[in-house]
């Protein structure tokens, strides 16, 4: 089953994490004004390392299909959507490198 869920390593994890950051830059900011941090930063930094990991596992999935045992339909698709997990984990990580970017740049007490 995991020969299965790898290849989507990228589509899953990718927006999933640039969703819970959109969510947390709602708040961090509060944060790094009170206290000084740049946590508004870190948060994505963490986000695109985690996304990477992804877009790796997806990656390392493109090649020759292993002996899943007759659980896929659709062997030929399984290389498909492991490029696809590839790209859409790279565009993610630098939507969340230019977050980070921003979190490095404003300092959390702009109005």
């Amino acid at each position: 089953m995991l020969a299965n869920v790898l290849p989507c390593a990228g589509l899953l994890v990718g927006p999933s994490v640039w969703a819970a950051n959109m969510q947390l830059s709602q708040v961090l900011p509060y944060l790094d004004c009170r206290s000084g941090l740049h946590t508004s930063a870190a948060a994505p930094l963490a986000g695109v390392a985690l996304t990477l990991l992804s877009v790796y596992l997806s990656w390392r999935s493109t090649g020759a299909a292993p002996d899943v045992a007759g659980e896929s339909a659709y062997p030929a698709t399984r290389r498909f959507v492991a490029i696809l997990g590839c790209l859409t984990g790279a565009i993610f990580a630098y939507a969340l490198l230019l977050q980070a970017l921003s979190g490095i740049l404003l300092t959390g007490c702009e109005r």
